[in-house]
This record gives C-alpha cells, structure tokens and sequence, in this order.
C-alpha cells in the first residue's frame, strides 16, 4: 500500500490490450484497446505491451497499414517480435517455445493460434 500513495511509484497491476468488436452483426468494426495499471486507455489500431514495447510500437507505426488482412497482421506480428526478441533481456520462454499466441477477433467469433516467431510465417495451429 505506500508504494501506492507515494509520488513516483510505479502502481501495481498489468497492463492489458482488449479486442472487441462493436456493431451488428453484419456490420460488426474490430476495436482494441490499450489499458495502462494508471488507468489511462486508449483506443489502438496496432499495439505492443511488455519488454521492449516501445520499439515495437515504433516498428508497428512504420509497417501497420489499415488495408491489411488479419494473416498480414500476424505476420507483421512475428516478424517484429523476431526482431526484437534478441534485444531482451530475459527471453529464456520465448527461445524454448519459439512461439507466442494470436486471436483474432471476428464478428463471426474468435481464433486462437499458436504463430512462430521470428521467421513472419504465421502459420501456426489453430485452437
């Protein structure tokens, strides 16, 4: 509890990224939202949180394009964090799994995959 109440502290919590989608069903529009332990959110069109989330929040700004399809996206996806994941400090899991979790998010309903990392082929298993 003083850590809270002292100026200067970092708040406990996590950090979350929400994926939504709003409308009807015909007409259903992806959202995602950027939720901060502050409180502070924000509505996102692409976003990383975590380790060295800040690079690849500059690399998204430079590749993302609204155009682009949700294979393009997890792609884009494992190929940022490919590049990325050396820079890390502690990448112990990431290099035993090779792997990281992707959902995407439809009016239809939801998809879980398994991606690999690295290579930008985002061809995984579905869940």
């Amino acid at each position: 509890q003083e850590a809270t109440q002292q100026g200067g502290t970092r708040p406990f919590g996590a950090s979350l990224i929400i994926g939504s989608c709003t409308g009807s069903a015909n007409a259903a529009k992806p959202c995602l939202f950027q939720v901060e332990p502050s409180g502070w959110h924000c509505k996102v069109h692409a976003t990383a949180i975590g380790a060295g989330a800040e690079q690849l929040r500059e690399r998204l700004a430079e590749s993302w394009q609204p155009s682009m399809s949700a294979r393009e996206l997890e792609e884009l996806g494992c190929r940022l964090l490919g590049e990325q994941l050396p820079r890390m400090r502690d990448i112990r899991r990431w290099r035993s799994s090779g792997t990281a979790t992707s959902a995407v998010i439809t009016h239809s309903g939801v998809t879980v995959r398994r991606l690999g990392i690295g290579s930008g082929d985002a061809h995984g298993e579905g869940g």
